[in-house]
């Protein structure tokens, strides 16, 4: 099993029963109640499954929140999320809010946007907010982020025992 295959299965099972963490990674300042998960989530273009969605409530508004999780920046990736963003808004006739969380400790995030262009001019721009994990890993130390504990070890600037054990014992309390 590699590195993402393992680290891609441990994100989704966090966010599946840990869906408050994400939810205040994604909206830090909104309170944002969720109403569910939508299991096993295939786009037919052909199909092509996305991480994870989860059904939430905005002002009165149900909303879908789409998490898609990278070890580290793949080129199409803006690309692939604006065609996720409208499949799924087709699909379930739902406002669709793509979240992007990298694993991959890097300078800086990132930035989330898709733009087509004619000429120099920006034609069209999809943007989504994006997530550095790394840039969180204070509050997963302090326990405000505990669910996403397993993540320590590969979020931390140092990595070596003390942070194993850390790791351990946030995931025992």
């Amino acid at each position: 099993m590699t590195q993402h295959t393992l680290f891609d299965r441990a994100l989704k099972v966090l966010a599946r029963n840990h869906a408050d963490a994400f939810l205040r990674l994604a909206f830090p300042h909104r309170p944002v109640r969720l109403l569910g998960t939508v299991e096993n989530v295939e786009i037919d273009l052909p199909a092509q499954r996305v991480d994870f969605v989860h059904q939430i409530e905005d002002e009165g508004t149900e909303k879908l929140l789409h998490l898609e999780f990278q070890t580290r920046h793949a080129p199409d990736l803006p690309r692939r999320l604006f065609v996720y963003s409208g499949a799924l808004t087709r699909r379930f006739d739902r406002e669709v809010l793509t979240l992007v969380l990298y694993l991959e400790r890097r300078r800086r995030v990132p930035p989330g946007v898709y733009e087509t262009r004619l000429g120099g001019e920006v034609v069209n721009r999809f943007r989504y907010p994006t997530v550095g994990l790394w840039e969180h890993e204070e509050r997963i130390r302090s326990g405000e982020l505990r669910a996403l504990a397993p993540l320590l070890v590969v979020v931390a600037e140092e990595r070596d025992a003390a942070v194993l054990a850390e790791e351990r014992r946030l995931i025992l309390e």
